[in-house]
């Protein structure tokens, strides 16, 4: 038997062995200390991923002991980031009952003869010039209702191809910056956090991947490099034409939905940070900014909707040149894998994708990699006065 039930702060499932109820430990998706209840409690109907502290039931449960909290008055150590999670096959509910209901047969009464009576035949009516308007109305409207429906079908149409990828162990890539204009903060407090993360740098660093996070005058400075446990990939897909008619479209509400996510957990982030310099909270509470802030924050509209699947896992698409290239952090020695649209928690899936890749040689230097790139930072309010087009990454 199993236990399953919700995480009392981010909602992910967790499922442990019937032998760890009453036992206390930390969530793996939130870092939060959580405890284990006696028995499965229900679940939302709109979970996230269902999240798994252990791979087989019969395995032992060994939980993080009350003490594992850190010493109040020792230094603040950043814990590592929790590693890339598969995506889970997809629940669905079954399809609602239909019910059908049916009407009695009426009585029905006979009308007594009536006499015959001579009616005059009826004068033709004149056509209402205003009628025929509304018809012709609503035969345009049926028409453009058509032509938006096939344009979604022709949208939702999967984009299909076959690219070539370039390795490297390690890349000297130019930091982004978020700006101060994303923090929804007062300046005091957003100037004296940056100040703080400029002399000490949070460090978010996984097997598969090394963020660092750093205050400046401009912003919060994110910078990446591989783990020891992962190479570089680097994919070109702008040239599929496919792609490039779906962009044309799309590409904007792309960004506007990264730009979203990036101000609200950027100020989220601050705000965590403040209270973990305070001692407020655990340091192990920064550790989620790693996917909600610093991944989206170095990609654009399309690699915040990408990943790539190799052996049955999927990683994340971690950074975006101006030359069009999308990089991703896989094990070493890969030599193929599939580019496919990220499934959201609702299911959704914006980008209709799936892309063969074929690994053929290593990344040579590019001009994007030798100065800092700020095309990828989210715009400035200055920025939103600007057209979509020069609102979005320059070619």
């Amino acid at each position: 038997m199993a236990i399953e039930f919700p995480c009392r702060y981010c909602q992910a499932i967790i499922r442990v062995p019937d032998s760890a109820k009453g036992g206390k430990g930390r969530c793996p998706k939130c870092a939060m200390r959580i405890t284990v209840p006696s028995k499965s409690q229900p679940l939302h109907t709109e979970a996230p991923q269902q999240v798994e502290l252990f791979k087989q039931e019969d395995e032992p449960v060994t939980l993080q002991a009350a003490e594992d909290e850190p010493d109040t008055d020792g230094p603040i150590v950043f814990a590592e980031a929790p590693p890339e999670l598969t995506h889970s096959e997809q629940q669905f509910p079954p399809p609602s009952e239909t019910v059908t209901d049916r009407l009695g047969k009426l009585p029905v009464e006979t009308p007594p003869r009536a006499r015959a009576i001579t009616r005059r035949p009826e004068k033709k009516k004149k056509p209402n010039p205003l009628a025929k308007g509304i018809g012709f109305t609503l035969l345009a409207v049926a028409l453009i209702a058509a032509g938006i429906y096939a344009f979604s079908l022709s949208m939702s149409t999967k984009i299909t191809g076959r690219v070539s990828a370039q390795t490297a162990e390690s890349l000297d890539l130019p930091p982004v910056v978020i700006r101060k204009s994303h923090f929804k903060l007062p300046s005091e407090f957003v100037d004296e956090a940056l100040s703080q993360l400029e002399q000490n740098p949070v460090p978010l660093n996984s097997q598969m991947m090394q963020i660092r996070l750093k205050g400046s005058t401009e912003g919060l400075a994110v910078s990446l490099d591989a783990g020891e446990q992962a190479r570089f990939y680097r994919v070109e897909l702008d040239e599929l034409p496919t792609l490039k008619k779906y962009l044309s479209h799309q590409l904007l509400n792309l960004e506007e939905k990264r730009f979203s996510q990036i101000t609200t957990s950027a100020t989220a982030f601050l705000e965590t940070y403040s209270k973990v310099i305070a001692k407020e909270t655990s340091a192990q509470s920064i550790t989620v900014f790693r996917d909600s802030m610093a991944i989206p924050a170095l990609v654009q509209g399309l690699g915040f909707e990408l990943v790539a699947q190799h052996a049955r896992t999927l990683y994340r698409c971690v950074y975006q040149d101006r030359e069009g290239g999308y990089y991703f952090l896989l094990p070493p020695g890969v030599t193929d894998f599939k580019i496919v649209g990220q499934t959201h928690a609702d299911g959704q899936a914006p980008v209709p994708l799936e892309i063969e890749v074929h690994v053929d040689g290593s990344i040579s230097p590019l001009p994007s990699l030798q100065k800092p790139d700020t095309e990828n930072s989210p715009p400035t309010d200055s920025d939103e006065k600007k057209a979509p087009s020069e609102k979005l990454m320059s070619e």
